[in-house]
């Protein structure tokens, strides 16, 4: 049995903005034996097995939850807009002096990933007026397969083109 140690520590303040209380947990770094677990419990430590601990902090602060489903919609979506930025590298865009261009007519895609807001960034990808296309770096083909990456992590059926 996996066992985890942790304390709880409010944020200052203890509440987030719209009034959720805040904790965050302190974690042991590695499996906990019984004879630590013991010590640690002198000290003020909590000792539950793993799948307990993720109950135990989703019952005390289920913003915790929330905020690191958003943490790795970011991170994924920011990794897809490297992928994309690269491959417009190796395009030529910098060549090409379309760098600007293309951040400015995609750049409400991007506010949409840098909150987390994966499925508005389906809609805005979507959304990208046709004249917007080119022939090479914002094409039908490339948004596509975008939206459809960002489906596969969100579990959902694969868009087909939509213009």
């Amino acid at each position: 049995m996996h066992l985890v140690a942790f304390k709880i520590y409010a944020q200052s303040g203890g509440i987030t903005p719209a009034g959720v209380p805040y904790y965050y947990p302190w974690m042991v770094d590695h499996p906990v034996d019984s004879d630590e677990a013991l010590l640690l419990t002198q000290k003020g430590f909590k000792i539950l097995t793993s799948e307990d601990y993720e109950a135990y902090i989703l019952s005390i602060s289920p913003s915790l939850k929330v905020q690191e489903v958003i943490e790795n919609a970011i991170y994924y979506g920011g990794r897809l807009l490297v992928e994309f930025a690269a491959e417009n590298v190796l395009l030529g865009i910098t060549q090409a002096g379309k760098t600007s261009e293309v951040m400015d007519k995609l750049a409400f895609v991007n506010d949409a990933i840098s909150t987390g807001s994966l499925y508005e960034a389906i809609s805005r990808i979507k959304a990208v007026p046709v004249e917007d296309y080119d022939s090479t770096f914002i094409t039908i083909g490339r948004l596509v397969l975008f939206v459809n990456k960002i489906e596969a992590y969100l579990g959902l059926p694969e868009s087909s083109p939509w213009n």
